[in-house]
């Protein structure tokens, strides 16, 4: 978790990658030179013993911006947001050469067992969509925007 005053992170030819980071600042700056990414990682894990296969996707720390005041996003490409928070008190500018993308990010499980003359297989899946709250005004100078299991609320 990084927690500042005013946060300005600026590149000029790669991402700003911010997989499963914690931003808390009064004000926020973001400046990519290519795509902005805010996701939430998920890792994938199997475990067996022959009869038995049990396979998950479990998440990391969930990502998020914690801004007070107001925050700027600037992409040269892309805004990529999935299964992430952001929370403005104030005002959200985000300006992209290409799309905002906000999604979700995945969790399942499945177990496969393997007996006598027949198989049996379980699975959950379950999304974790993103979300964005702004108290003040949201802007958006962007290509396309794309929300799927999104939820934005101003």
């Amino acid at each position: 978790m990084i927690t500042h005053g005013l946060l300005l992170l600026s590149t000029l030819n790669s991402d700003i990658d911010l997989t499963s980071a914690r931003l808390n600042a009064t004000d926020l700056q973001l400046d990519s030179g290519r795509d902005v990414i805010l996701r939430t990682a998920s890792d994938q894990y199997s475990s067996g013993n022959g009869a038995v296969q049990r396979t998950q996707t479990i998440l990391g720390p969930l990502a998020s911006l914690n801004i007070s005041n107001n925050a700027v996003i600037t992409a040269q490409r892309d805004f990529i947001q999935q299964g992430a928070g952001i929370n403005i008190g104030k005002d959200l500018q985000v300006n992209t050469g290409g799309d905002w993308l906000l999604s979700t990010v995945q969790r399942s499980d499945q177990i496969s067992a393997q007996y006598g003359g027949g198989s049996a297989t379980s699975g959950s899946l379950r999304h974790l969509g993103s979300e964005v709250k702004v108290g003040g005004a949201l802007s958006a100078n962007v290509d396309n925007l794309t929300a799927v299991g999104a939820r934005v609320n101003r």
